[in-house]
């Protein structure tokens, strides 16, 4: 039968746990800073009867002109 039972030594990384808890909580109350999220990319995929589809598009849904061709 163990009649003396030792308990653990402290360690050296408790304040820092303690300084990591107390930011994070801190951090959850007033609130993650954040700014106003803009969408910049957007893709589509689909499979039909047709077959497949697939539509990717990053950056700016506007297209400038292409050039007139040439006549040949």
């Amino acid at each position: 039968m163990i009649s003396v039972v030792h308990r653990p030594e402290p360690t050296q990384s408790a304040p820092a746990i303690r300084v990591f808890a107390l930011v994070t909580l801190t951090w959850m109350l007033v609130g993650a800073p954040a700014g106003v999220a803009e969408a910049d990319a957007c893709a589509y995929a689909s499979t039909g009867p047709d077959g497949t589809q697939a539509v990717a598009v990053a950056g700016s849904l506007t297209w400038p002109t292409p050039p007139p061709c040439s006549p040949p």
